[in-house]
């Protein structure tokens, strides 16, 4: 069944997601974007498109069979054709199973889009969706879980040495049982960086690197409740300790803040930096300076605990799994008491 003629009620969509009709696909490029169905069966394929140009930068996807079940299979698929046929899954026992599939590698590198489901049954009507909290993560390599999943500490990066379900992001999304979308981008800034561009120039937009019509992101149906803004370490080693480049930063920070709450009037702001940040770096109090120069009593500055090399460990000289897991844990604890004032 092509993917436009599927009935709403018989899949969800994640992440900031987009129709393109030239490939005829559903798109979902982000961090963590993916979508969700149910079908009576023992097999299902899906068709993806991608633009698949080298091996070390493929689409990578993330498969959760039954999830949260005790039969829950979990496993990867690369995206190593520009358009090909792949099995979510097979040899399953004849009933009803529930298929998640989420991009895990990140949005600059190759995109992934789905044209097509195939099965040896049919599709079923999912349960009707109850509205959860929703919070978006905004953010850099760190929030992508760049390297995360990389045995080696200062190798070489490719994207399968990266994964987002395993990021902090995805982590403290789902120890709180809440929805969850990913913005972020390895190398890219709040203002300046030596490695990307900005955030800021493309936020508004659904998927500004590969949409060729640039649609705008449809905010007011996709209300957060919580956004946690994780930038400036890129910009970090772009200003250094120049007092004109850091004020410069902080007032684009000051901007993006005034940003994102015109989009979400609502939502509860938490901006975290520190993992790859020294303490001791200036960008730090310019990033609190932001924070209180806003003077919203729904937005806070959280710093986040320099990693430890020794006990943590790295992957290519960005946060391991470990590290993300000990980030997550504490802004899991600190978002419940946000959740429950909400």
């Amino acid at each position: 069944m092509r993917i436009n003629e599927i009935p709403v009620n018989n899949i969800a969509f994640y992440g900031r997601t987009y129709f393109n009709k030239n490939d005829n696909a559903l798109f979902f490029n982000w961090s963590c974007a993916g979508f969700e169905l149910m079908f009576k069966g023992t097999k299902i394929e899906a068709e993806f498109v991608s633009t698949y140009s080298e091996d070390s930068l493929a689409a990578y996807l993330l498969v959760l069979v039954d999830y949260g079940t005790d039969n829950e299979i979990r496993h990867k698929i690369k995206l190593d054709k520009q358009k090909a046929l792949y099995v979510l899954a097979e040899n399953l026992s004849y009933g009803t199973h529930s298929i998640k599939v989420l991009k895990i590698s990140e949005c600059q590198y190759a995109t992934a889009g789905i044209t097509q489901i195939i099965c040896d049954g049919e599709l079923v009507e999912m349960p009707p969706k109850k509205r959860k909290l929703l919070i978006e993560f905004i953010g850099d390599s760190i929030t992508c879980g760049f390297g995360n999943i990389s045995p080696d500490e200062e190798g070489e990066f490719s994207t399968s040495t990266e994964d987002g379900f395993q990021s902090f992001a995805a982590l403290t999304a789902n120890n709180l049982g809440v929805d969850y979308s990913l913005v972020s981008l390895s190398g890219w800034a709040v203002y300046k960086s030596p490695y990307g561009k900005t955030v800021p120039d493309i936020y508004s937009k659904t998927d500004a690197l590969n949409d060729p019509d640039l649609t705008e992101w449809n905010f007011q149906e996709n209300q957060a409740d919580i956004v946690v803004l994780g930038l400036g370490t890129n910009d970090s080693a772009w200003t250094g300790s120049e007092p004109t480049k850091l004020d410069e930063f902080e007032s684009a920070y000051f901007n993006f803040l005034s940003e994102i709450r015109s989009r979400y009037p609502n939502a509860y702001i938490v901006c975290i930096l520190g993992s790859l940040v020294i303490p001791e770096h200036p960008i730090m109090e310019r990033v609190q300076n932001a924070v209180g120069r806003f003077n919203d009593d729904r937005s806070e500055f959280m710093k986040i605990a320099y990693r430890d090399k020794e006990t943590e460990g790295l992957g290519c000289g960005h946060p391991s799994v470990i590290k993300h897991r000990k980030n997550a844990e504490v802004l899991t604890y600190r978002l419940k008491t946000i959740i429950a004032e909400l």
